[in-house]
């Protein structure tokens, strides 16, 4: 499938998931997490070894893989150290910029130490926390990457088709917003509410984040603003996968993936096994898994927006040599 026809798949599927996430956002979500989410990471893992994981130095990943270990250590083994997850996530997301936009070994040194003080100074406030321990992790890495690479994926090729599906993707979120839900209210099923329990707080903080109120747990389901959150969190999930399951001829992840094909087909039916057995118990298994494929793909989130920004520089620097051409070919009067 070339570049052109897939844009046109995507388009597609970005309506698909506007559509599941309108019919049943709870359940939809739920579902395709514990179906589609396994199978994604342990692929997704396997393409960014096969790429060195988008960073200048063979070992750069290791810092970001000790730092997962740290993530989960607090999460589980020593949960009364959790505090510190928002600052493990923020050195993870800083030292791949540093990798990425630092090579070499003094400014890299430094701009470490940057990223450091930037942990030690910010970490008291609530925004620091609410980003980097609740956002960074899910709603940034599944929406505004995934448009990321939309965007980059488009400006590198040129392509209309490419501009048009990221205004298709942009639309579905306005849609997500703009259109009122149903007058009858959801009825969400204990079993989903439990099943759901792990994202509860994403949603309470997205709802404030966009100007809402949450005054009690049923707020979180029964509100008609709520219920538009949660079309949002059920798109930007739902697609992250199906964006990353319909690249498979362009960015080739199939290829590293089949050299461990026996694995991630028994640990991914695994794990959905595990999450159909008990959904939370899914949930603790696939944290670690879920972190490192986030925490490893920073530096290809880091690579996409500055090759975002050199594109940017590049066009003005354009526009300005033609504006100022124009200027000096404009006749003079006598």
């Amino acid at each position: 499938m070339n570049s052109e026809r897939l844009n046109y798949v995507n388009m597609g599927l970005m309506l698909g998931c506007l559509a599941l996430a309108f019919i049943a956002p709870f359940e939809a979500f739920v579902f395709s997490f514990a179906l589609l989410s396994p199978l994604h990471y342990f692929t997704e893992i396997s393409w960014l070894h096969q790429k060195q994981y988008f960073a200048p130095k063979k070992w750069d990943f290791l810092p970001l893989l000790l730092l997962v270990v740290a993530l989960v250590a607090v999460r589980f083994v020593v949960p009364g150290l959790g505090s510190y997850s928002s600052s493990i996530v923020a050195l993870g997301f800083l030292f791949a910029f540093v990798f990425v936009a630092f090579p070499k070994g003094k400014s890299r040194l430094i701009a470490s130490l940057f990223a450091l003080l930037f942990v030690w100074g910010f970490s008291a406030y609530s925004w620091y926390f609410v980003f980097f321990s609740i956002f960074l992790t899910t709603i940034v890495h599944t929406f505004l990457f995934t448009g990321s690479f939309i965007f980059y994926g488009a400006l590198k090729s040129k392509s209309v088709s490419g501009i048009f599906s990221l205004f298709v993707f942009g639309m579905c979120v306005v849609l997500c917003f703009a259109l009122q839900p149903q007058t009858t209210p959801l009825v969400i099923s204990g079993a989903i509410q439990e099943s759901y329990a792990a994202f509860w707080v994403l949603n309470e903080r997205l709802i404030q984040f966009f100007g809402g109120e949450v005054n009690v747990f049923s707020d979180l389901y029964s509100t008609s603003f709520a219920i538009k959150v949660m079309r949002f969190i059920t798109f930007s999930y739902t697609y992250h996968f199906a964006n990353w399951f319909s690249k498979t001829s362009v960015i080739g992840w199939i290829n590293p993936a089949k050299k461990y094909s026996a694995f991630i087909l028994t640990a991914w039916l695994s794990c959905v096994a595990i999450f159909l057995y008990d959904y939370a118990v899914g949930m603790s298994v696939i944290y670690a898994f879920g972190m490192l494929h986030v925490f490893l793909e920073f530096p290809l989130n880091h690579q996409t927006f500055l090759g975002i920004g050199r594109m940017g520089v590049q066009k003005a620097r354009q526009i300005s040599f033609l504006m100022k051409r124009r200027v000096l070919e404009m006749p003079v009067d006598a």
